[in-house]
């Protein structure tokens, strides 16, 4: 059970990261593209999110029969959270004393 619980909070520490990181850049007034490619991210990982806890929810009232989907919903997850996260450190969108680029 506590391994469970364990992986269950991956997604939520993704989501804030990236909400972070959002208003981290938001507070740096971005350009129109970058401002919007980084909301368009923003809202795939909240669908992704979204359809990962009903599936997690739906296993373990044993109503999925597969795991497939939630392993999808956590790649998901991850890429955008990592493009997300290239797209602000080539966009410089930091502060190079305060914080260390986002690796």
């Amino acid at each position: 059970m506590s391994s469970f619980s364990s992986r269950t909070w991956l997604p939520i520490l993704l989501i804030l990261a990236a909400i972070l990181l959002a208003i981290i850049a938001a507070g740096r007034s971005p350009a129109g593209q970058a401002h919007e490619a980084a909301i368009t991210a923003l809202r795939t990982i909240d669908l992704a999110h979204a359809s990962l806890q009903r599936d997690v929810l739906r296993a373990r009232a044993g109503l999925l029969r597969s795991y497939d989907s939630i392993v999808v919903e956590i790649e998901t997850l991850r890429s955008n959270v990592s493009a997300l996260r290239a797209r602000f450190n080539e966009a410089e969108i930091y502060d190079a004393e305060l914080t260390p680029p986002l690796r």
